[in-house]
């Protein structure tokens, strides 16, 4: 699952994902539809963007991800304290290395 507001970098991280032979879910730019989709989709893993529009945080869909034991990735360009308290399998930071990213959707995978 991809949760990105920004719509060029959903595009770009959607296209990557495509690229590894993966079909994403998403992407979603709301809190509301990546709350829907982490509580109804088949997931094996999640790219999250931390910070949405309207100033939302995407931390309710990680508790839904948790509950459900989907593994998942920050993507962010912030810093933020409840990142570090939460059990993300990586932390990706923007802008978004291909390599980087490549290595993060491989070990939400490997889970």
């Amino acid at each position: 699952m991809i949760v990105e507001d920004e719509l060029l970098l959903a595009d770009h991280v959607t296209e990557a994902v495509h690229a590894m032979g993966l079909d994403p879910v998403g992407p979603v730019g709301t809190l509301e539809a990546a709350i829907a989709l982490a509580e109804t989709q088949h997931l094996d893993g999640a790219l999250l963007d931390v910070r949405l529009r309207r100033g939302m945080r995407v931390y309710p869909v990680v508790e839904i991800l948790w509950r459900r034991r989907i593994p998942f990735c920050f993507m962010t360009a912030y810093s933020d304290d409840q990142i570090e308290g939460m059990p993300a399998e990586a932390v990706l930071r923007k802008p978004l290395a291909l390599p980087a990213l490549h290595q993060a959707v491989q070990a939400l995978l490997d889970q």
